[in-house]
Order: structure tokens, then C-alpha cells, then sequence
């Protein structure tokens, strides 16, 4: 199975970096921070329910593809304010063994849940 991420290998086929495109926009953290009032910035751009149906979506991908992120937390979720879409950013799994493990993916489920209530309470 491909994996998640766009992987850098060695010559023994061990990853040893990744590739990631440039993300702009806004960190998930600033967002939410901004909907439950501790921070004035302007959201009206951004569809809050484009943003929840795609890090729910997170979810279920990180699932099918059987890993975890190794480092998944708001200020590694980019929210590009024109077009409301996100960008995982950051991923550091490079031990793939670990990175593929069910206590992993527990961990990276639980806040992606956790977001997805705190953003749910938000809006």
C-alpha cells in the first residue's frame, strides 16, 4: 500500500525525509482560537464545515493508509483562507513501525476528535 506521505528513502529503502508542498493560510489553532473569542481575527472567509469534513476526512484516510502522523497537532494543520481547504503539514513518522501502530493512530484519533468538538462548539 502507498504511503500517506511522500516519503524520501535511502539506498537501503529507509525513509529519510519527505516532501511536502508549501502551505499558507491559517493554523488550525489561530481558527479556533478566533471562533471561541480568544483572538479577533477575521474568519467570515473560511467555511468552518469544509474544514471539520476534511479533518474528519483526516481521520479516515490516516486509517486506510494504516498510519499516524507522529507529531499531529493544531499548529500543523493549515487552513487556506480563500478556498477553506487544509494541508497537513510536518509529518515526522519516520519509523514507520511505530508510525503504523494502532497506540499510534489511537493518539493522532483522539485529537482529531477533540478539534472536530472544539471546533463543533465554536461555530
Amino acid at each position: 500500500m502507498p504511503s500517506l506521505f511522500a516519503w524520501n528513502y535511502n539506498e537501503d529503502g529507509e525513509p529519510v525525509g519527505y516532501f511536502m508542498e508549501e502551505a499558507e493560510g491559517r493554523e488550525l489553532n489561530d481558527y479556533t482560537a478566533t471562533l471561541n473569542g480568544s483572538q479577533n481575527l477575521d474568519t467570515d472567509q473560511i467555511d468552518t464545515d469544509a474544514v471539520k469534513h476534511q479533518i474528519s476526512y483526516l481521520d479516515t484516510v490516516m486509517d486506510l493508509y494504516g498510519e499516524s502522523h507522529g507529531d499531529l497537532h493544531p499548529k500543523n494543520i493549515m487552513i487556506d483562507e480563500k478556498t477553506s481547504s487544509i494541508t497537513v503539514i510536518d509529518p515526522v513518522g519516520y519509523d514507520r513501525e511505530t508510525a503504523s501502530t494502532e497506540a499510534a493512530r489511537k493518539k493522532d484519533r483522539e485529537k482529531i476528535n477533540s478539534w472536530l468538538n472544539d471546533l463543533e462548539a465554536a461555530s
